[in-house]
């Protein structure tokens, strides 16, 4: 569903944030990118999303090359990107990110649809998306996903800062995307709970991958924690 093949991406002619990534995302897969802060990972989904442009290397979308696509046009064709930092306008209404999210489904279906996975917004439709809490704007900006069923999800750090009962919300709407059959690419700060559902796992540091296989060839938490201060992997 989604390749990186071999990028290097640098936000200055002189520097490399990605040196020589490669990654794949099968078709209806959890993959999960994990690694310490400043390894490359939003940077990675940035790539992916075609929001920063390659200096080498290609991105492959359901089988067509988008190296050169603009983001809408990827977008367009079904890759969904969830931001950082609660992707949501918080300038306008939660009805109005709603009715962005939807792409021109029906406002009342969208608003149904969104209600029904995320019972809280009804009660926050007109009220700003910047007044929401932390966790109800991350559960705002999931509801773009569920209403476009897109071919694959980029979603970076969506439990970052959210207090438990929040994450695990988070995580059961996250299965039931998978549970769509909808591909999924994770960067999450919570090893052990993406470890539980991940098909793949790639590990990152300082711009490159340092490890790709399936959650039971990790190891230990010993090993992974090895890893992210620059210690080699054990065999």
């Amino acid at each position: 569903m989604l390749e990186l093949e071999n990028v290097t991406v640098g936000y200055t002619a002189t520097s490399q944030v990605l040196s020589g990534v490669s990654l794949s995302v099968p078709e209806g897969s959890v993959v999960a990118l994990l690694g310490p802060n400043g390894a490359g990972k939003t940077t990675a989904l940035r790539a992916a999303s075609r929001m920063v442009p390659l200096q080498v290397g290609r991105v492959v979308f359901d089988g067509e090359d988008v190296t050169r696509m603009p983001s809408y046009a990827a977008a367009e064709r079904g890759l969904c990107h969830v931001p950082e930092g609660r992707g949501v306008f918080p300038a306008l209404t939660v009805r109005d990110n709603i009715a962005l999210f939807g792409r021109g489904m029906p406002l009342q279906e969208a608003v149904d649809r969104s209600v029904a996975e995320f019972p809280f917004i009804e009660r926050r439709l007109d009220a700003l998306a910047g007044t929401l809490s932390g966790g109800e704007r991350q559960m705002l900006a999931l509801t773009r996903p569920w209403l476009v069923r897109p071919k694959i999800v980029l979603l970076d750090e969506v439990s970052m800062g959210l207090a438990p009962l929040i994450v695990d919300e988070v995580y059961a709407f996250i299965r039931r995307l998978a549970g769509e059959g909808i591909s999924l690419l994770v960067v999450e700060q919570y090893v052990d709970r993406v470890r539980r559902f991940a098909d793949h796992i790639y590990l990152m540091r300082s711009g490159a991958i340092r490890f790709s296989g399936p959650p039971d060839q990790l190891g230990s938490d010993e090993d992974i924690l090895g890893h992210y201060l620059g210690a080699a992997l054990q065999e």
